[in-house]
Formats: structure tokens, sequence, C-alpha cells
């Protein structure tokens, strides 16, 4: 049972990481923060958090850039009048946009604010429901 409230899985994480960047619908670096807090609450520990925002930060990652593949801007701005979801639009083009940088300009802000906000997000939010053991006091033994 990967789901109980006592434990908490790196897939639970992952998957709540990218739902809050879906409903976000910004890729600003404090919404990349708040996706790694909500990754690591789910992952219920700072080592799971981490993990899993690094995952959901990355799969986050390679749907921006597929959609921006595949998607024309001029087909874009018809689906987005079409739908009225600001979500799409936001996400594609934001990566049209950091694709047309240089490259070693895009790698670096992808991976500081993107991949490594998301995982610092992880962290804070892992700590807050980690495993902790608990511990009883033995009373010392009389000489």
């Amino acid at each position: 049972m990967p789901f109980t409230v006592k434990n908490g899985s790196i897939a639970a994480g992952s998957v709540a990481g990218i739902l809050v960047m879906i409903a976000i619908a910004t890729a600003t670096p404090l919404s990349w923060l708040a996706s790694g807090f909500v990754a690591g609450i789910a992952a219920k520990g700072m080592g799971r958090g981490a993990s899993s925002s690094l995952v959901s930060s990355l799969v986050t990652l390679f749907i921006m850039v597929t959609l921006a593949i595949f998607i024309l801007p001029s087909g874009l701005s018809q689906l987005h009048s079409t739908i009225g979801n600001s979500f799409l639009y936001n996400f594609i083009a934001y990566s049209l946009n950091t694709m047309s940088i240089p490259t070693n300009k895009l790698i670096k802000e992808i991976i500081l604010d993107d991949v490594l906000l998301s995982i610092i997000g992880g962290l804070i939010g892992g700590s807050i429901f980690k495993s902790v053991l608990p511990r009883e006091d033995v009373p010392q033994a009389k000489k």
C-alpha cells in the first residue's frame, strides 16, 4: 500500500508535483518551489521528497519541451482562443522563449530555476512529515 497515511512514496510525490504545476499554470521560480514543496509533503520524507520533486520537475520539463516542439505558435493561439485555458499557452510560450536563448544559458536556467528550486522545495516539504522513530527514555540502573 504505497498511499498510506504513515508512509509516503516517490510515485505519489511525483504525481502531486506534476499536478501542482498543471494547476498553477505558470512557470515561475516560485511555482517550481511550490511544486517541489507539495511533492515533498506527498512523499513524506526528505530523501523521497527530493527524489519525487526531481522526477516531477524533469517530467514537467519534458512535457513543456515536447509541446513546444510539436505545437506551432499559430496553433497555440488558436487552441487558446478555442479552449480558453491558459495552461498550454503559458507553458508553451515559456518553453518557446527559453528555447530561443543560447544553449549554455538555457541549461543554466533549467538547472537553477527549475530543477534545483524544485528539489529545495521537496527537501523542505519532505522534512515536515519525515518519519521519526519514537524514542523512550530508559531509566538509569541503580548501582
